[in-house]
């Protein structure tokens, strides 16, 4: 699992023996969310983050998805014309 892989809880019960770091992240995880991303959130390095995900997965209590392929991201600098022309026209 790389640090820009998607993850979200899956749709089953969380056991309730599980770990406070287990259950923040899952907390984190109700939306899609990469891996750098719950990692910052919680203040913790990504490695620390992708092993409890790792245990997560392996439990069936999140899924995962590939990161966005480049050529499918939002164009940045066609982002930054239309905020530029938005900001212009105030």
């Amino acid at each position: 699992m790389s640090w820009e892989s998607l993850v979200m809880t899956a749709d089953a019960a969380f056991p309730a023996a599980l770990q406070p770091e287990h259950l923040a992240i899952l907390k984190q995880c109700e939306g899609l969310i990469s891996v750098a991303e719950v990692a910052a959130h919680l203040g913790q390095p990504p490695s620390v983050v992708q092993v409890l995900l790792s245990d997560l997965l392996r439990w069936g209590l999140i899924v995962t998805r590939p990161p966005v392929p480049p050529a499918e991201r939002a164009d940045v600098t066609m982002l930054r014309k239309v905020l530029h022309g938005l900001e212009s026209s105030l």
